[in-house]
């Protein structure tokens, strides 16, 4: 059980969760890390979560398209098509914490769309646990 914890709503005693003691402790952080305060961050993970959900129900693409793994054998990317007639997206995920090359030759033409590190430009590289969606 303990690998969760109470939501933390805010930075109230039990983080908002309860006004009572929960059953399971409060994380520590809950007084830096809440909804309360990630909603007024753009950059936070909640809002992060909440764009790439956007982006999601606005491109149906990503749910029904056709889908084929592009590198089905690789154990630290991840990566895959999604297309149908309109659209083509191209999602490139690392889940590893180190840097990995990344051959993918066909970026260039596409735009991204979202990306959980500030590099704007694609370098043939994932940085550790990065995550990009590329659109065409």
């Amino acid at each position: 059980d303990n690998a969760r914890t109470p939501m933390q709503w805010d930075d109230s005693k039990f983080a908002g969760f309860s006004s009572t003691k929960p059953w399971l402790d409060v994380n520590a952080n809950y007084n830096k890390i809440n909804v309360e305060l990630e909603q007024h961050y753009s950059d936070s993970i909640l809002n992060y979560y909440r764009e790439i959900i956007r982006i999601r129900k606005n491109n149906l693409t990503l749910i029904y398209g056709d889908f084929l793994d592009l590198e089905p054998d690789n154990e630290k990317l991840y990566i895959y098509k999604r297309w149908d007639k309109q659209k083509t997206f191209v999602v490139i995920l690392n889940f590893s914490d180190e840097k990995v090359i990344c051959n993918i030759n066909d970026l260039s033409s596409m735009i991204l769309v979202i990306g959980n590190h500030k590099k704007s430009v694609y370098d043939g590289f994932m940085d550790p646990w990065e995550a990009r969606v590329y659109k065409h």
